[in-house]
């Protein structure tokens, strides 16, 4: 079963934010989330970043370089069911310690790289 992580981020440039990644065709796809994960009923933008090696779902301490420069913790992790995939939505059911429910992001084409989270269960 493929896995996911929530790592919160306290990056010095871009704040306080959430990186959730979810293992996809051997990467892990990752999106940036401001405001953290969404409770039921729920919208959040997510920004796609770039895919991350696997391993890295793994990481928690400090960035000492770059953009993303700071302390990475892991908030969450655990395993996931892919419900639906296409090129605009991807529908899956978490399986973590502390986030259990059904999800779906959807590709925003208003903001540049842009998706909406929503929670759905």
């Amino acid at each position: 079963m493929p896995k996911f992580v929530i790592q919160e981020h306290f990056a010095e440039r871009a704040g306080h934010h959430y990186d959730f990644r979810l293992e996809i065709d051997g990467v892990a796809k990752s999106w940036v989330l401001k405001k953290g994960i969404p409770k039921k009923g729920e919208k959040r933008l997510a920004i796609q970043t770039f895919d991350h090696t696997v391993d890295y779902m793994d990481f928690e301490g400090e960035i000492p370089f770059g953009y993303g420069r700071g302390i990475v913790k892991i908030y969450d992790k655990g395993n996931y069911e892919l419900l639906e995939r296409s090129n605009d939505k991807i529908k899956f059911r978490l399986k973590g310690e502390k986030v259990k429910g059904t999800f779906v992001l959807i590709r925003f084409p208003k903001v540049k790289n842009g998706w909406l989270m929503i929670r759905i269960d």
